[in-house]
């Protein structure tokens, strides 16, 4: 137990030291800093990643809701596609695995655990975010009780937020309808670069995922990409910017993600190549 609440003192010391570092004097960290605020997140949700490797669950759930309730009360400036936001469905992603492999005799403490972080009033502006935390409980209702705990709470989520809600899940649901909220001066850029990733990857699968346009082939994540307010945001996953950091000069990078601004005109040869590097990887 003092091993556990060590880990978890460390954690949460790593995650805000990296938005403290990167908080403006107004104690806000701009959209132009957010990709190095989450960097502490990210650390901790690889570590995630470890623990589930080695069966340690409750630690990683613990970790997961750690990371989840720093990020939604960090004062970031970025949109829920963006850093923030791509960081915290990673870690609602992993809590879903988590839940799908828990043991039967750690459903109860873990639901209740769960619950009671979903109750997080940061959360009231995000309904979906909290939807998605719900659904994670799914795997963990195996008795009458906690089923019926859930739906009340699936339902009263639904039903107090309405049209928010609603317009939250539509706007994610097709590729399509992800371009038509894109600022329409980007339009030709998210197309163009759409159209170069299913050039280079015939009979790639396009989904939504992390609430961007995600493309997959033999299951496996080709990449990424989202419109960022000033940039267009590639995520090729870890492999895919280390292999091509030499040549990303100096754009803005994270761990799995690149930042292309605007403004400087997007490279296009380069994400083919990229794009190309990551199907040679999923064949």
């Amino acid at each position: 137990m003092i091993k556990e609440k060590q880990i978890l003192a460390d954690a949460r010391k790593i995650i805000n030291d990296a938005i403290d570092t990167n908080l403006g004097k107004d104690g806000y960290v701009w959209r132009s800093k957010a990709w190095a605020a989450v960097k502490g997140a990210e650390q901790i949700l690889d570590l995630v990643s470890d623990y589930i490797k080695k069966h340690e669950l409750i630690l990683a759930m613990k970790l997961c809701i750690l990371v989840l309730e720093e990020m939604m009360k960090a004062e970031i400036d970025d949109s829920n596609a963006g850093e923030k936001g791509r960081v915290i469905f990673d870690a609602i992603d992993k809590l879903g695995i988590i839940t799908s492999f828990l043991k039967e005799d750690d459903h109860a403490t873990s639901f209740d655990l769960i619950l009671a972080h979903a109750a997080n009033k940061h959360y009231s502006g995000w309904p979906n975010w909290r939807e998605e935390i719900y659904e994670t409980l799914k795997p963990l209702c195996t008795t009458p009780e906690r089923q019926r705990a859930l739906d009340e709470k699936m339902t009263s989520n639904k039903k107090k937020y309405g049209e928010v809600f609603n317009f939250m899940i539509k706007e994610t649901q097709t590729v399509e309808e992800y371009i038509a909220q894109v600022n329409p001066e980007h339009h030709e850029i998210i197309a163009k670069t759409r159209e170069l990733i299913k050039e280079c990857v015939p009979g790639v699968a396009e989904q939504i995922s992390y609430r961007m346009p995600t493309y997959k082939l033999n299951g496996k994540v080709v990449v990424h990409f989202h419109a960022g307010k000033e940039h267009l945001g590639l995520y090729p996953e870890a492999d895919g910017v280390a292999e091509f950091l030499p040549k990303l000069g100096d754009y803005k990078t994270t761990k799995g993600a690149i930042q292309f601004p605007y403004k400087k005109g997007i490279p296009y040869d380069l994400i083919r190549e990229i794009v190309q590097f990551k199907k040679e990887r999923a064949e």
